[in-house]
């Protein structure tokens, strides 16, 4: 073997042996990347039980942040919303968020059909909330809460009050939704969800 061919061989032994280390380097950073993405998604939950949904009331009153509770659950924002949101059953066609800037003092969950109102208070400020000290709100307390979001009736351009929103007749629940329940009494508004199925339409008997 000539002295070249010695240099040009070691050369490519010393090349083949920095490949493999830079594919090694690569490799592991590789591994250690996708190690690290495990860990980060590893053992998330995949919903919250009960007992989680009582902490997770208790965190909202104290001011915490979808994320923070998504974080602390180990589960993802989706998952939290979702559980502060579940519809109590096919009954309940609407939603109604009631909320003060961007925290929900009241949710509401409105079945027309059998004229049922199930809420749920992530606050214990009793003043913020859209029962007050009411639990179990019946239909008639719904009703009255929709007239309260409301300009009175008996105001005298009512009228052209409707004409403006667009809303035929004096129907509670058309005005909220076309004003959003906001009056000037208080800095409080309603957010109206409905689900898939048609909503019936709310009618003062």
């Amino acid at each position: 073997m000539t002295k070249g061919s010695s240099i040009s061989a070691g050369a490519n032994r010393a090349s083949h042996k920095c490949l493999l280390h830079r594919n090694s380097n690569l490799f592991d950073s590789r591994c250690f990347c996708a190690i690290k993405k495990n860990n980060r998604n590893a053992g998330r939950k995949k919903a919250l039980s009960e007992q989680d949904l009582a902490k997770v009331q208790a965190m909202l009153r104290n001011g915490a942040k979808i994320q923070d509770i998504a974080d602390h659950f180990g589960v993802s924002r989706k998952i939290v919303s979702q559980a502060l949101n579940d519809r109590p059953g096919e009954n309940f066609t609407m939603q109604i968020d009631y909320k003060q800037r961007n925290r929900i003092c009241t949710v509401i969950h409105v079945g027309f059909l059998e004229k049922q109102v199930l809420i749920q208070n992530p606050t214990d400020d009793v003043l913020d909330r859209a029962f007050d000290v009411i639990e179990e709100p019946t239909w008639k307390d719904f009703e009255q809460f929709l007239l309260s979001r409301c300009f009175p009736q008996s105001r005298g351009y009512a009228k052209a009050i409707l004409q403006n929103l667009g809303v035929q007749g004096y129907d509670p629940l058309e005005i909220a939704v076309a004003t959003g329940g906001r009056t000037a009494e208080d800095n409080m508004y309603l957010i109206f969800k409905t689900y898939p199925r048609e909503v019936s339409t709310y009618a003062k008997n």
